[in-house]
């Protein structure tokens, strides 16, 4: 700008800031795992829940699927066994009264020290397989058969006992054959063998009575 000789021009620029309050920006209480194992044992710690830096948090279940969970501290505990066929997944509902004496509780006194909030959230805990296969991989084995998967991904199946094959395909293993293979028949005195699951029972004649 060149200089007229007139009195030089003031500019005010006015600024606009907007100024956010950190805390919140901060996330809510978190899980910090929302998968378990279903091999989990009863009284184990399925994860831990957080709260906000620098604030302490109290907890309480309000939805517990049917009492499988329970709280210790702020350990999520498993209260009983997990099966993953029946249930992939369970919902609960937690309550949180959560302090932190940094922010300011402007509902008492503006700039007062410490601000308490209460809430309801949720969380689903997906349970995973022991098998460590997917319903896509298990399908590939037999039903008389257990899955399995390697490092490497490849899909590993092993017949259930009473069973031989390779695990893709599984046959009843006849143990009364078996057990007619060794020095005395499966059943004496002319009783019937009858085959079961990695065992077989006898039917005695009707004149007598006995395991055999």
């Amino acid at each position: 700008m060149g200089d007229n000789g007139n009195p030089p021009t003031e500019v005010t620029l006015v600024l606009n800031l907007t100024v956010s309050d950190p805390g919140n920006q901060l996330p809510p209480v978190t899980l910090d795992t929302t998968t378990v194992s279903e091999s989990l044992e009863v009284g184990g710690v399925v994860g831990t829940f957080r709260a906000r830096p620098n604030a302490s948090a109290t907890y309480s279940l309000l939805k517990n699927s049917s009492g499988t969970f329970s709280l210790q501290s702020s350990h999520l505990v498993l209260n009983k066994e997990l099966n993953y066929a029946e249930a992939p997944s369970h919902d609960i509902a937690l309550a949180v009264t959560e302090f932190d004496p940094e922010a300011p509780d402007t509902e008492v006194e503006p700039g007062s020290p410490g601000e308490t909030t209460d809430q309801v959230l949720t969380f689903t805990i997906f349970v995973q397989s022991a098998s460590n296969c997917s319903s896509e991989s298990e399908e590939l084995c037999d039903p008389h058969a257990e899955c399995s998967m390697s490092d490497d991904g490849a899909v590993h199946c092993a017949c259930a006992p009473g069973f031989s094959g390779d695990g893709f395909v599984c046959e009843d293993v006849d143990e009364c054959a078996a057990a007619e293979g060794g020095d005395e028949p499966a059943c004496l005195n002319g009783g019937t063998c009858v085959d079961g699951i990695s065992a077989f029972t006898c039917e005695c004649a009707p004149e007598f009575s006995g395991e055999r």
